[in-house]
């Protein structure tokens, strides 16, 4: 199996489609295509963090758009989330380890919050 990953691929999503769809993967520069978005350790604007403490962490920037949270003070203890970044918002701070809706990254006076959705 191959290290590098095309820059596309087809696939058919039922058995019964006439056409296969091409769907972009994202990859290394390699024989079937250009390099994907770059970024460190994460696609640009997309990020996970294990808790509440470390997702707190992360700088209000206009560049944010999604949040996994794994867990509020533990990975998988039942109170992580989805949140999309809301760059506009003011909305206090109500996330705790055992849920809420929305968080202000530390040190951050200004807008920008990030509000779970899931």
């Amino acid at each position: 199996m191959s290290a590098i990953l095309p820059s596309s691929t087809l696939c058919c999503p039922t058995a019964f489609c006439d056409e296969p769809i091409t769907v972009s993967v994202p990859g290394p520069p390699g024989p079937q295509g250009e390099q994907g978005p770059v970024a460190t350790g994460e696609l640009a604007g997309w990020f996970t963090r294990a808790n509440l403490a470390l997702a707190r962490l992360i700088p209000a920037s206009d560049d944010n758009v999604f949040l996994v949270m794994l867990g509020g003070a533990v990975p998988l203890d039942g109170f992580g989330g989805q949140l999309a970044w809301a760059p506009l918002n003011s909305d206090l701070d109500d996330y705790t380890v055992f849920g809420g809706t929305t968080i202000n990254p530390t040190g951050n006076p200004g807008l920008g919050r990030w509000k779970r959705y899931l």
